[in-house]
C-alpha cells in the first residue's frame, strides 16, 4: 500500500515543476514516508526521474486514444497501490481522479499541486475544483482559487522551494560591462516574451551584455531578431544547461524575466538565493510575493520604456543593494522553511477529512 501517489501529466523534463517535485519526493524518501510517482503520458527527458519511484505510460498524438489510455491507467494504477492521498499537477488528471474516485468507492484524499496560473492559456481551470484540497504556489493563485468558488479553508498557501547555495555569484562592479542574464525557456513571444527584453535592451545607451540558458523552439527566430535591431554582439545563447547558476561564476548585474504569466516564477527564486538582483514583469502569478525593494524591481508586462528606465538605471547607478541582503531576502522559501509548510498543510488535508 503506498502513502501518497503523485500524478503528473506529459512533462518536458526540464523546468521548474520537474525540479520542484524531485525536491519533494526526495525529502519523502528522507522522511521514509512511501510514495510513487505516476507520470500520465510520461516526459520528454526522464533525467529528472532517476532515482525515484515512478511508473508511466506513454504519451500518444490521438487525444482519443490518449484518454482512454490515460484512464485506465489510472484506474489500474488505484487499484494496485491504494494510495490514501492523492497529488495531482494537473486540472484534467483531477478530474479524472475524480470520477475513478467515485466510479470505484476509492476513499483517498485528492490535492491539488498544480504549478501554474489557473488564467493561463489553454487551462481547464474549472477542473481544479474537483480535488478535494489544494497546495497553492502563490498567493495570486490563492486568489484564483477563491473565485472559482474553492474555499478558503481547503487552500493551503505553501510556495516552492529553493536551495540556499553557501556560494554567491559576482556582482558587476562600476568597472564592469553591465551583465544581464536569463534562465528558461527560449520562446520570442507566448508566455516568456524574450522580445520584450531584447527591445529594451537596444533602446540602451551604454554597453551590455545579454546571457540566455535554456533552449526552446523560438532559438533561430530570438537570434534573427537580435540581428535585425542590432544586438546580436551583445547576446549569447549559451544553450541548456543543468543547474545554470553553478556554472554562472562572472559577474551578473541582474537576471530578467518578462513573462506574461508564470506559476512561480522558480528563476527568480534562484538568482536571488545566489545575491543576484531580479528585474521582473508583475505578471500573474508569482514575482509580487518574491520580489521587495531589496532584491529585485518590476515593470508592468510589455511596457517596454518602463523596463528600459530600470535597465539604464542599473547600467549607470549599478545594483542598489547588497549582495548578503538580496540572499537573505528569499530565506521564507529555503527548503528547510518550504517543507515545514507543505507537511503541514498535507496533515491538516488529512486530519480535517476525519470525521
Amino acid at each position: 500500500m503506498t502513502n501518497t501517489m503523485f500524478v503528473t501529466p506529459h512533462l518536458g523534463g526540464n523546468g521548474g515543476t520537474e525540479t520542484v517535485t524531485r525536491a519533494v519526493l526526495e525529502e519523502y524518501d528522507k522522511k521514509r514516508i512511501e510514495y510513487l510517482l505516476v507520470q500520465v503520458g510520461g516526459s520528454k527527458n526522464f533525467d529528472w526521474c532517476i532515482g525515484l519511484n515512478y511508473i508511466k505510460c506513454k504519451y500518444h498524438k490521438s487525444v482519443v486514444v490518449r484518454n482512454i489510455i490515460y484512464f485506465s491507467f489510472l484506474v489500474n494504477a488505484l487499484f494496485e497501490h491504494k494510495p490514501s492521498v492523492v497529488i495531482c499537477l494537473d486540472p484534467i488528471l483531477c478530474l479524472y481522479l475524480k470520477i475513478i474516485k467515485c466510479l470505484f468507492f476509492f476513499k483517498f484524499e485528492l490535492i491539488s499541486w498544480i504549478h501554474f496560473s489557473a488564467n493561463a492559456p489553454n487551462v481547464r481551470k474549472s477542473f481544479i475544483k474537483y480535488a478535494d484540497y489544494h497546495l497553492a504556489i502563490s498567493s495570486k493563485i490563492v486568489h484564483q482559487y477563491k473565485e472559482l468558488g474553492i474555499k478558503a479553508k481547503n487552500i493551503r498557501l505553501i510556495y516552492n522551494p529553493v536551495k540556499i547555495p553557501s556560494n554567491i555569484v559576482p556582482q558587476t562592479s562600476a568597472n564592469d560591462v553591465p551583465m544581464f542574464i536569463y534562465v528558461g525557456r527560449i520562446q520570442f513571444l507566448g508566455q516568456k516574451r524574450l522580445k520584450d527584453a531584447f527591445d529594451a535592451l537596444a533602446n540602451l545607451k551604454t554597453n551590455f551584455q545579454f546571457n540566455l540558458y535554456g533552449s526552446g523552439e523560438d532559438l533561430d527566430v530570438c537570434k534573427a531578431y537580435c540581428i535585425k535591431i542590432g544586438i546580436s554582439k551583445n547576446v549569447r545563447f549559451m544553450g541548456f544547461i543543468e543547474r545554470p547558476f553553478n556554472h554562472i561564476t562572472y559577474p551578473v548585474t541582474a537576471l530578467l524575466l518578462t513573462s506574461c504569466y508564470e506559476g512561480f516564477g522558480l528563476a527568480l527564486t534562484e538568482a536571488i538565493s545566489n545575491g543576484i538582483f531580479v528585474v521582473s514583469s508583475d505578471c500573474e502569478v508569482g514575482p509580487s510575493d518574491i520580489i521587495d525593494e531589496i532584491n529585485g524591481k518590476m515593470f508592468q508586462v510589455s511596457d517596454i520604456k518602463q523596463l528600459t528606465r530600470i535597465l539604464s538605471e542599473l547600467c549607470i547607478k549599478g545594483v542598489p543593494t547588497n549582495q548578503e541582503e538580496i540572499r537573505n531576502s528569499i530565506i521564507k522559501f529555503s527548503e528547510e522553511v518550504y517543507f515545514q509548510k507543505y507537511f503541514s498543510a498535507i496533515d491538516y488535508f488529512t486530519k480535517s477529512s476525519l470525521p
